[in-house]
């Protein structure tokens, strides 16, 4: 089980292949929909990883788990396309962005 999961398409192709499909089988599907979810050594996971601690900070500051806005840095993905484009851009909605902004001048 993976979370957030890969586009839904990918599983429906996966489940076409049968119970067990070979790792070649895998790779052509990875190839399929390469850009659409993390994979080992993916260059955005460093970035996305930033947005999830990202996440944990903004709680700490406000005390709410997550933003509703998919284009903030700090909405709950439950697909990884979600998830990369709100992880990757590295924005915020505007009322995240003055809380943040708001902390940084607090600590200056």
């Amino acid at each position: 089980m993976e979370a957030p999961a890969k586009p839904r398409e990918f599983y429906l192709a996966q489940q076409q292949l049968g119970g067990r499909p070979s790792e070649e089988a895998v790779a052509v599907l990875k190839q399929q929909f390469r850009g659409r979810f993390l994979d080992h050594d993916d260059p955005r996971l460093t970035e996305v990883v930033k947005g999830y601690a990202m996440q944990a900070v903004a709680y700490l500051l406000t005390g709410e788990a997550f933003c509703d806005d998919p284009d903030c840095r700090l909405f709950n993905a439950h697909w990884q396309e979600e998830m990369l484009c709100a992880q990757t851009a590295d924005r915020y909605c505007e009322r995240h962005a003055s809380i943040l902004a708001a902390r940084r001048g607090d600590e200056r």
